[in-house]
């Protein structure tokens, strides 16, 4: 299928549009920050806890910095911090999907076992120890994340080249006397990797909520400004201070849901089996 078909598959989708929006807004907002942003997001503008409205459209926190700063620079944490993590996540699962899913035997046997290794790994108690052992630091989070969603990726990726190896345009390369890694970069991986594209974009989804919880459970790095953080801050005036919740917690929501949206969007654009729809 041409790029022009899938293209127009994708924007016939209501939700991929509605996420493919959201997300690009949320990128415009992440690369023009300094540009529009009100304050530094660690400036101490004003009054502490001053109500939305006039200068400060959604208030200020306990230390008077601008809430909506400090939301627009978290926006490039939550997408440099996720788009890390899922890409890592991406370049694992094609590389280690590729090798077993084309090779078979022992090798296909040796590498389901460190897919069953990794996919047992708890999370969050892992990240809390690397953060103990190491520091909070974006890029150690990014890391250790990363490393604990590509299975995923690596098992889509196996299973389509199993599925493909067996093609006559395989067969037909294998006989030319083409090597096993051309074979596998130049005919079976751009054939396999969409349904691998399609599940990263939703990784992403779930790195961003990493990245929140990460941050509300005081594990990410204090001199970033974290939407997890800002949930934090949070905790001691949901009574009275609604705003220094609600706003990060609609900012996670709403790109969460903008990465599910287009997510789904490219995997039924992707889809074979949707095409006469």
């Amino acid at each position: 299928m041409s790029v022009e078909a899938l293209a127009r598959r994708f924007l016939r989708d209501r939700r991929a549009v509605v996420g493919l929006a959201i997300v690009v807004m949320a990128a415009l907002a992440a690369v023009l920050a300094p540009v529009i942003s009100p304050h530094s997001p660690h400036a101490l503008v004003g009054e502490g806890l001053a109500r939305p409205g006039g200068r400060y459209v959604m208030g200020t926190d306990r230390l008077g910095r601008d809430v909506l700063s400090r939301l627009i620079w978290g926006t490039r944490i939550s997408l440099l911090f996720a788009l890390g993590a899922a890409s890592l996540s991406l370049v694992l699962g094609v590389v280690l999907g590729l090798i077993p899913g084309y090779f078979g035997g022992w090798v296909d046997h040796l590498f389901s076992r460190v897919f069953e290794v990794f996919l047992t790994l708890p999370r969050l108690f892992l990240i809390l120890l690397v953060s103990a052992l190491f520091g909070t630091r974006a890029t150690i989070g990014v890391v250790v994340v990363g490393l604990t969603i590509w299975p995923s990726n690596a098992r889509l990726m196996r299973a389509q080249v199993m599925s493909l190896k067996a093609r006559p345009f395989v067969e037909a390369a294998t006989a030319l006397g083409a090597t096993p890694w051309r074979i596998m970069g130049r005919h079976l991986l751009p054939n396999a990797i969409n349904p691998v594209v399609a599940n990263t974009t939703l990784q992403i989804a779930g790195a961003i909520l990493i990245e929140a919880s990460l941050g509300f459970l005081g594990l990410s790095d204090v001199n970033l400004p974290s939407w997890g953080q800002m949930l934090r801050d949070a905790q001691a005036h949901l009574q009275k201070e609604w705003w220094l919740a609600v706003f990060p917690g609609l900012a996670i929501s709403t790109l969460v849901l903008g990465f599910t949206f287009l997510g789904d969007g490219i995997g039924r654009s992707l889809d074979p089996r949707q095409i006469s729809s």
